[in-house]
Parts: C-alpha cells; structure tokens; sequence
C-alpha cells in the first residue's frame, strides 16, 4: 500500500536499528506506540564487554514526547542479555537502544530533556 501524503511515519523518531514498531493504538488523548527489540546483542553498563548471550525478553512502559498534541506511551518488548565477561560483577544488562533509554528510565531521554509547556518555571527546574 502506497504512503499517502498524511502519514506520519513514526519510524524516524526511534532507533530503527534496534527497536520495531508492531502496532500503534490512537486514543483521545494518548498514543499507545508497541515495540519490540530487534538487536541481537548488548554492551555491559560496566565492563563495556559486548554480549550476546541473551536472557529473556521484558516489557517496559516509557512516555515520549508528544505528538500531536497527544500524550505518548511507549510499549517496548526489550531484550535481557547476560555479561559474559567473568571478572564483571554484572549478571544481566538491560538494553538501553543507543542511549534513548537509560536502564530504568521511565521516559525517553528526549521527553527527559524537555521541559513540558504546561510546567511552571519552577517545576522545570527540578528536572536539571
């Protein structure tokens, strides 16, 4: 099927290396955005050893940026890989997709650094 003029292609905005968009759910207010891991491996936080003994697989719920004027939810079927270097005291690495999550975040990085209009100075401030 061809792209019409009006499609907003969301693709762009992710890391297309390493996450897949599966299925995108528009609400009223919310965006509902699914995802899941395409990578095949993973760089512990600590050691810096690349792994690719994979784990498990784990979901994560993370706000983004909104779009449209309606809040995001990102939906994201993630990897679990484990360290594989022995003198590492990491066990499993949680994927973090090229910096656009850290490993607990709960929010983009990007929605990280941006303010929210609404937010009075004083509440932005708390953010940095």
């Amino acid at each position: 099927m061809a792209k019409s003029n009006n499609t907003l292609c969301l693709d762009k905005f992710y890391p297309e290396k390493d996450l897949m968009i599966t299925d995108v759910d528009q609400q009223n207010d919310k965006i509902f955005i699914r995802m899941k891991s395409i990578s095949s491996n993973c760089k512990c936080p600590k050691c810096n050893c690349i792994t690719e003994k994979y784990h498990g697989t784990y979901n994560r719920k993370v706000q983004d940026l909104p779009i449209l004027g309606k809040s995001v939810e990102l939906e994201i079927c993630a990897h679990e890989y484990e360290c594989v270097n022995d003198d590492c005291e990491v066990i499993s690495v949680a994927e973090t997709f090229d910096g656009f999550l850290n490993t607990y975040s709960r929010i983009s990085f990007f929605a990280y650094l941006t303010p929210i209009a609404s937010e009075s100075p004083s509440d932005v401030s708390r953010l940095g």
